[in-house]
């Protein structure tokens, strides 16, 4: 298949010898032309035309006053596509088609009656109806020709377009509305550490709060923070159009409130014992538990309880912040044993008798021993003495090992062991 003009060259060759052949096959080139597409409105003619040959025939022949015209007439009731079979004067036959449509009214507009912009932001238009658009020229506007534009108003406007066909031209808007999004936010507050706030926006139907961390849901209107350190805290909310805007809210942190009690007491069941506690600002003390304070509410009661006893003061500072310390009480066991005695006979002797002494103890016995681990004497009670003797006689001087068992006001039981020294 060749386009143009071309020359062919064989070579024929035998035993005789070689011989070459030039062929020039020549092509006609058609130079036909063809009416436009065009369109028209119902009742209208249309003058068509063909160019480029000698013979002409169109088809379908529908609506033409000749089919065999170069520039038939065509008065079509409907849309309809013709095609035109052209031959030349070299009798190339070449074929054309011309496309006609028919409109039966003016275009009908299919346009927004409005649309809605967030500030700042553009929007793409597509309208419909007719054959070609024509907008009215504005710096917000682009391009002014066709179905597709795209705005970017900078604040509410109307946009107006002429819609067009063969039957006329009809004239519509679009609304531009501009959205400024309002999002509002609460309230700024302050809270004791360790407490939480809560933090509320509206104007918006989606919400996204910032920092996250210490949210309990950073999506919703209303959330619970509980920061540990002063925190601004951001929310961007998006209303139904899709704008957003931003505002803030400052949870700041009172300082902490701080108290302190006096040191763990150990004492002698029935002692009263000074209790107290100490802050560096106002506040309030509550006492508990209540049983055996001389107070409640204040910072130095005096209890007397009857057993190991642990009491928790609460301190609420001028800032509504609370804090707490404790202060226990023991009634421990306490014993002394002396290591020498130097009985006599003498009554007004001094360090006559060997005894032991101590406190918060519900029973007690001592057994004592000479050096050969025979037990000699055994004190029945803390009151109890021994006057250095064994069966009547005083004892030899030397060293003799004693043993204590005490039994607590917790009913619990310790072993004692040690040794003490008899001089005469």
């Amino acid at each position: 298949i060749i386009d143009q003009t071309t020359t062919f060259q064989v070579i024929i060759s035998d035993t005789c010898g070689i011989d070459t052949l030039n062929v020039t096959l020549e092509v006609f080139l058609g130079g036909a032309t063809v009416s436009n597409d065009t369109s028209i409105c119902i009742g209208n003619s249309v003058n068509l035309f063909a160019t480029g040959g000698v013979d002409y025939v169109w088809s379908p022949s529908t609506y033409l006053n000749d089919p065999t015209s170069p520039t038939p007439v065509s008065t079509p009731t409907n849309s309809i596509s013709y095609s035109v079979t052209i031959t030349t004067a070299n009798n190339c036959v070449l074929t054309e088609t011309v496309d006609i449509d028919v409109y039966f009214t003016p275009p009908i507009p299919v346009i927004p009656d409005s649309v809605f912009l967030c500030q700042g932001a553009s929007l793409d238009i597509t309208v419909s109806g007719a054959d070609t658009y024509a907008w009215d020229s504005h710096p917000t506007i682009s391009p002014i020709v066709g179905p597709d534009v795209t705005i970017s108003p900078t604040s509410d406007m109307y946009y107006y377009c002429d819609f067009l066909n063969a039957c006329g031209a009809v004239r519509d808007s679009v609304f531009a509305s501009i959205i400024a999004p309002l999002v509002v936010a609460g309230n700024d507050t302050t809270i004791c550490p360790g407490q939480i706030a809560t933090m509320w926006a509206e104007g918006g139907v989606n919400y996204s709060w910032t920092p996250a961390s210490s949210l309990v849901d950073p999506t919703t209107s209303l959330v619970i923070a509980a920061p540990t350190s002063p925190t601004m805290f951001y929310v961007t909310g998006v209303d139904e159009y899709g704008c957003s805007a931003t505002d803030s809210v400052f949870v700041d942190l009172f300082p902490l409130a701080f108290i302190q009690t006096v040191p763990d007491v150990y004492a002698f069941l029935g002692d009263n014992i000074q209790l107290g506690a100490t802050s560096s600002t106002p506040g309030t003390y509550v006492w508990y538990p209540t049983e055996y304070l001389s107070c409640v509410v204040c910072t130095d009661p005096i209890a007397n309880p009857d057993q190991n006893f642990t009491y928790e003061v609460t301190y609420t500072d001028i800032n509504g912040c609370v804090s707490a310390d404790t202060v226990n009480i023991f009634y421990d066991p306490i014993l002394y044993v002396p290591n020498t005695f130097t009985p006599e006979d003498d009554p007004l002797g001094v360090n006559n008798f060997f005894f032991a002494q101590g406190g918060n103890i519900a029973h007690f016995e001592m057994q004592i021993f000479n050096r050969w681990g025979e037990l000699i004497h055994t004190l029945e009670g803390l009151d109890d003495t021994w006057d250095g003797k064994y069966n009547g006689v005083f004892c030899q001087d030397g060293t003799y090992t004693w043993k204590a068992t005490i039994i607590d006001l917790q009913d619990e039981e310790s072993i004692h062991v040690g040794h003490v020294n008899l001089l005469r």
